[in-house]
């Protein structure tokens, strides 16, 4: 006996949800913290990859190490009474750790809808519909904001400025329909260990998804990278989300 056309369509309907990324079956108070961890991540609006750093020496000699870039030493001293200080790892004629030639990045849109949903959820917990975490999702974000994390900190050792001047020089957005956008504004912070970048484009003519696909790019003395972003699947419930 043949299946009726309403069952039909039921079972079709069944199978897309069953398809369906978890942010779109569930409301973000209901993601899990690996959900979100993914979301932030792995996703249509989050990529991790890896950047190679260019901290060599300008001058014949290899590789330059911590204690010759002023202010980038993994550690402080020791400065509690009888403590040696100096050397990070202790220890006269221990070897200087190399720096490092790689940095594993996420590029992220912290514009986009579902990832400020993943952050308020992240940050409040269960709160999620406290006042301070409605107030976040509420407020009109008038840029396309991408955030760069996990680049070291060692790379700011002349000052953030220095490379907040290169990223504002050169980050631009590129879509598949040769469409160009360059930052608003830029800003780099350190945050311990690592860079907390910030770029800012305007959505004067807003991204669609007739533009296909956007390369995020930018370069500075010590790192480039160029990450592509498929404009088709930043959808959230049924609109883009940038």
């Amino acid at each position: 006996m043949g299946l009726s056309r309403r069952s039909l369509l039921a079972l079709c309907a069944a199978a897309a949800g069953a398809q369906a990324a978890f942010w779109e079956r569930r409301k973000f108070s209901e993601w899990s913290d690996e959900e979100v961890r993914r979301l932030l991540t792995h996703s249509p609006w989050a990529q991790v990859f890896t950047v190679a750093l260019k901290l060599e020496k300008s001058e014949p000699g290899g590789p330059a190490t911590w204690k010759e870039i002023p202010g980038a030493g993994p550690t402080l001293p020791d400065t509690r009474p009888g403590g040696m200080g100096g050397s990070p790892v202790g220890g006269i004629g221990a070897p200087r750790p190399k720096l490092p030639r790689q940095a594993q990045i996420i590029v992220r849109w912290s514009s986009a809808l579902p990832v400020r949903q993943a952050l308020v959820r992240h940050k409040y917990g269960a709160e999620v519909d406290s006042v301070p975490a409605r107030r976040l999702l509420e407020r009109e974000e008038p840029f396309y904001v991408i955030e760069v994390l996990g680049i070291p900190s060692l790379v700011a050792h002349r000052g953030p400025e220095l490379v907040q001047n290169e990223l504002y020089r050169t980050a631009y957005l590129r879509t598949k329909t040769g469409r160009l956008l360059r930052a608003d504004s830029v800003y780099v912070a350190v945050q311990g260990l690592f860079l907390g970048i910030t770029l800012r484009f305007p959505r004067q003519d807003s991204l669609t998804r007739k533009d296909g696909w956007v390369d995020i790019g930018a370069r500075t003395e010590a790192f480039e990278f160029v990450r592509r972003f498929d404009l088709r699947r930043m959808v959230y419930a049924g609109r883009p989300a940038l």
